[in-house]
């Protein structure tokens, strides 16, 4: 699958369609909207109509016609609801490597970034980051060494006013030994450039260091009532918008225990940027977040749905 979500056990191919979900690999794979090459749909009309848009003859390319199917891809069943999918499937890569990156401000990350888009180029298949209150959000549902395996033993916890963040770094190939040259390359410029620490991760790990990043929403929502926003924004905006959404629940007089959290896939712009108030619903954080939230998104040139759809979860 071209894809590859969090919640992955429970997700449904149409129900990714609908949504035009993104997911951990949007910046190797791309949207669904370019794997995608037809769709089996029903429409809401009196005699449910079905529609092949293109599942018979599932061309990559077809240049005849409107491209309708498109129009279904992240319409959310308002159009008609999505029974059969032609996918586009990709090579699973033999070589799967890991680095894992912490960065003591965000203009690190940016640095890391650059030089993982540089060094490893068409191997480079994911790129997360988690600030300080996503990894503590992610710790309560984990083990510690789990999180050691994360971070390197670095993480203090989610109450200091230091800005900390961890990254996940992905590359998938098909020769093991090309790749480690290129991660080791890339560990060591880490080393020595930015303020940021690189460790390339055992094999045997991997699935520790997901199951970190994966977490993050499942101790939110333990902490208490979860206000969710999936934005895209210009990638030097990420942090920023974090630190306004806490300023502005400051000033709103939010009550104790308001913990504001930033974290997702960097290398698309898509920003998870979560609020979670202890136990209960609040309406006071409600009217604080919405619709300013919605407001500021689009000063800053962003998205106010980046890839899991507008509607009611």
């Amino acid at each position: 699958m071209p894809l590859d979500l969090g919640p992955r056990d429970r997700v449904t191919v149409g129900g990714a369609v609908a949504t035009n979900a993104g997911g951990l690999r949007f910046g190797r794979y791309g949207s669904l909207h370019g794997s995608i090459l037809g769709l089996e749909v029903v429409l809401a009309d009196e005699r449910g109509t079905v529609l092949d848009l293109g599942l018979s003859t599932a061309l990559m390319k077809d240049n005849t016609g409107y491209h309708l199917r498109n129009l279904f891809i992240g319409s959310e069943g308002t159009l008609g609801i999505v029974t059969r999918c032609a996918l586009r499937c990709v090579i699973d890569y033999p070589s799967v490597q890991l680095v894992t990156v912490t960065c003591r401000d965000f203009e690190d990350v940016l640095a890391v970034l650059k030089i993982a888009k540089r060094e490893l180029g068409e191997i480079l298949s994911a790129f997360e980051f988690l600030d300080r209150e996503s990894l503590a959000m992610a710790a309560s549902q984990v083990t510690q060494d789990e999180v050691d395996g994360l971070v390197g033993g670095e993480f203090v916890g989610g109450d200091s006013s230091d800005e900390f963040y961890c990254c996940i770094v992905e590359c998938r190939g098909s020769c093991e030994e090309h790749d480690l040259v290129k991660i080791d390359r890339f560990s060591r410029l880490v080393d020595v450039g930015p303020n940021a620490s690189a460790r390339i991760v055992d094999h045997g790990d991997h699935d520790r260091i997901w199951k970190v990043r994966t977490s993050v929403s499942a101790g939110l929502k333990a902490f208490g009532t979860v206000f969710k926003f999936d934005i895209s924004l210009p990638t030097r905006e990420m942090h920023e918008m974090v630190a306004a959404t806490r300023r502005r629940l400051e000033q709103g007089d939010a009550p104790p225990g308001t913990v504001t959290c930033g974290f997702g896939h960097i290398m698309d712009g898509n920003l998870h940027l979560n609020v979670t108030v202890a136990d209960r619903f609040d309406d006071t954080v409600k009217s604080i977040l919405d619709p300013w939230v919605f407001k500021e998104v689009k000063r800053r040139k962003g998205s106010i749905s980046a890839e899991h759809g507008i509607g009611w979860y």
